[in-house]
């Protein structure tokens, strides 16, 4: 008795065990990894490159998020500052 081919389809030259290898998900993943490892190796050069000026970049970041954080709690932007209707509720007690 012959082998025979179990595979009933005609092999065609795009025919591997990868051939759908490079969707669209993959792809993007790809190039989001990519895109992402330039950007922590661009700040890793920075950083090494103008030390000071990235630690004013944070301080000045962090500054910013402080304070939308204050203002979305409708605190006062300045936490050593008090509210007007505090100050009129302690002269109304003092007298």
């Amino acid at each position: 008795m012959a082998i025979r081919n179990a595979n009933a389809s005609t092999v065609d030259n795009v025919s591997g065990a990868a051939s759908d290898i490079l969707n669209k998900n993959v792809l993007l993943t790809a190039g989001v990894l990519v895109g992402s490892s330039t950007a922590v190796a661009g700040g890793v050069l920075l950083t090494a490159a103008l030390p000071a000026q990235m630690l004013t970049a944070t301080a000045v970041s962090s500054g910013l998020i402080y304070a939308g954080i204050r203002k979305d709690k409708g605190l006062p932007l300045n936490p050593f500052t008090k509210d007007a209707a505090d100050a009129t509720v302690s002269v109304e007690a003092a007298a």
